[in-house]
């Protein structure tokens, strides 16, 4: 009886030690993490813990990576409003504080202000893209975006249910038409 204590105490003691070794040596991938990024467990894909317990840098940003499916609007200098119900994609943008917003299928960079506040600017760009012009047409052209966005968490009205809002006001200009764009969804 007293051996079986013992022995249950020992396999204790050395599994014990094993995981504060592999707990420690797995914060070594984290030394070198940036302010924009956070030490966290990989997963294996299924969304189960890795058994190793291997730590990784993640970007902070990544909470915004997804789908949002909102309203779309053009307003032209002219008056003419395009509408229309839209998907907008937010990806990695591979350095720290951008991302890439998928809009009207056009890639733009946006570039985050801080870590927690959700605001983020899409710079000066030029691209070569698709928009619908004044006249409900789909155009293939260069076309140059700039404004500001932010995504933000939403308490829905007399629920407990939490959504994140992506909202986005920019202005577009291609062919000597300068127009506005803004976008809400979630």
């Amino acid at each position: 009886m007293y051996k079986l204590i013992i022995t249950k105490k020992l396999i204790f003691i050395i599994s014990l030690s094993i995981f504060i070794t592999s707990c420690s040596e797995s914060q070594e991938n984290c030394e070198e993490c940036n302010n924009w990024e956070e030490c966290l467990p990989i997963t294996n894909g299924n969304g189960t813990w890795d058994v190793a317990f291997t730590m990784q840098c993640r970007s902070i940003l990544d909470k915004y990576n997804r789908t949002y499916n909102g309203y779309h609007n053009i307003t032209y200098e002219d008056g003419t409003l395009i509408n229309s119900n839209i998907n907008v994609l937010i990806s990695d943008g591979g350095i720290s504080n951008k991302r890439i917003l998928t809009l009207n299928g056009n890639d733009l960079i946006i570039v985050f202000s801080d870590q927690e506040s959700g605001n983020f600017i899409i710079t000066k760009q030029s691209i070569f893209g698709t928009i619908v012009n004044q006249h409900n047409n789909t155009v293939n052209t260069n076309i140059v975006y700039e404004g500001s966005g932010s995504i933000v968490k939403n308490q829905a009205n007399n629920t407990q249910q939490e959504t994140i809002l992506l909202t986005i006001n920019c202005t577009v200009e291609f062919y000597n038409n300068l127009g506005t764009i803004n976008f809400q969804g979630n």
